[in-house]
């Protein structure tokens, strides 16, 4: 009970301090990774009382993976948080790829946010979506754009890692 207690205050303190320094859009997005990890640690604790419970009884503990218990480093997980924006049709007379971010600095300076509205060289609208891959492996953009033509679709997400800060 005191990890569930604890993990409430966490996801307390999370919220208030979310609030003060991020945009509030976002929020549900992010509390929705604590709520699935609070449903996590309840299932967690049920397995190990039951587990508990049937070894009182004279039943074998059961392996670790079996209540969750198996910890280890899962190698080539992938990123599953984006924010989408496409797609822009390229025509056969084309050399080469274009930089269709020009309007937001660029494809090296663009820093979308969801909802983010800008115009094309076209004059067409776009806006940067939200999207969270049910993957782990990959962002199906055939899924999520015309996919009958030759186009070019934008994913972004930030990355922080202290190791690579300069």
């Amino acid at each position: 009970m005191k990890l569930k207690t604890e993990s409430d205050m966490l996801a307390n303190m999370f919220e208030k301090l979310w609030n003060i320094e991020n945009r509030s859009y976002w929020l549900r997005q992010a509390m929705a990774i604590d709520i699935s990890r609070e449903e996590a640690v309840n299932d967690m604790i049920s397995m190990l009382n039951n587990a508990i419970e049937s070894f009182k009884k004279g039943a074998f503990l059961p392996p670790p993976e079996d209540i969750r218990l198996d910890i280890r480093i899962i190698k080539e997980s992938y990123f599953q948080n984006w924010l989408l924006c496409g797609s822009f049709p390229i025509y056969e007379y084309e050399d080469g790829l274009r930089d269709f971010l020009g309007e937001m600095g660029g494809e090296a300076n663009a820093r979308p946010y969801p909802g983010m509205r800008f115009t094309a060289e076209n004059n067409q609208s776009f806006t940067w979506i939200r999207h969270d891959s049910p993957q782990m492996v990959e962002v199906n953009l055939a899924s999520l754009f015309e996919h009958n033509i030759k186009a070019v679709a934008y994913a972004y997400c930030t990355i922080d890692s202290e190791k690579f800060k300069r």
